[in-house]
């Protein structure tokens, strides 16, 4: 559609030149932005909150697993008995598969115990 010897772009060539003009439209228009700027928002603080309480989820699982493969181990690091902490080890990481890696270190921070075998 030609108007004064120039094509017209954007969102003006999908209406005529009077609808923007009306108050119910600008109405309208302002509302919807006003919504979609609400909306955007939050969406932007519903993610940061789930995201900030699947990490503290995390973290609260992992200490809590840590508290009792360290209270587990305890009884088997006295006697130095690296078969029993393998082989719990193994327990833990098999009955745990989203848990990467686990390791037993002792005061000095030797690795005495890794689920990799190429870590230790």
């Amino acid at each position: 559609m030609k108007v004064n010897g120039s094509l017209k772009k954007g969102l003006f060539f999908l209406f005529p030149p009077y609808f923007f003009q009306k108050i119910n439209t600008k109405f309208a228009l302002y509302i919807l932005i006003l919504l979609l700027i609400t909306l955007s928002g939050s969406y932007l603080i519903t993610i940061e909150i789930m995201k900030n309480q699947i990490v503290t989820s995390i973290v609260r699982r992992a200490e809590a697993l840590s508290r009792s493969i360290a209270s587990a181990a305890g009884h088997h690091l006295i006697p130095r008995d690296i078969l029993a902490l393998d082989n719990m080890v193994y327990r833990i990481k098999t009955a745990n598969p989203d848990i990467t890696s686990i390791a037993i270190i002792d005061n000095e921070g030797e690795i005495i115990v890794h689920s990799e075998l190429g870590k230790i």
